[in-house]
């Protein structure tokens, strides 16, 4: 064998490899441009190259990401400008419910915004009481996240 590395494919694998080795732990950082080397992203010398690696980049992330979050029970966070932070344990359950709390909150706001201009006048009797229907079960579930999650609208 020559002295080549082996390389794991898909490239988010020998990422976990070389990270598992390295034994990542809470607390450390993953800088953008390690991950952009293991995941095999040439310079973009194009538009069209820099969102093909953008796109691509975001894929292998995403597999990275579960596989330390189920395998290793380890969650990563942006770090603009950075990379990733690997999110201490004590921290993980508030950061989840922050991030994700944020983004439920702002996914309600945009479906009762759309369920809530709808020109009425055009619908059945039926429609429009599945119309108001719906807007009182939005309603409940954002009440439910502001109050039990203490999320914000």
């Amino acid at each position: 064998m020559n002295d080549e590395k082996l390389t794991l494919y898909p490239p988010w694998k020998q990422a976990l490899a070389e990270l598992e080795l390295a034994g990542i732990e809470p607390g450390n950082t993953i800088e953008k441009q390690w991950l952009e080397e293991r995941f095999g992203l040439k310079p973009a010398l194009t538009i069209a190259d820099a969102e093909k690696n953008r796109l691509l980049f975001r894929t292998l992330i995403w597999q990275l990401r579960n596989s330390l979050l189920h395998q290793h029970r380890l969650m990563l966070r942006a770090v603009g400008g950075v990379g990733y932070r690997v999110v201490e344990v004590e921290d993980q359950t508030s950061t989840a419910l922050r991030d994700r709390g944020e983004a439920v909150t702002r996914e309600l706001n945009k479906l009762m915004e759309e369920i809530s201009y709808v020109r009425l006048e055009v619908l059945t009797d039926a429609g429009r009481k599945a119309n108001s229907d719906a807007i009182a079960k939005i309603s409940s579930l954002q009440g439910m996240a502001i109050k039990k999650l203490g999320f914000r609208e």
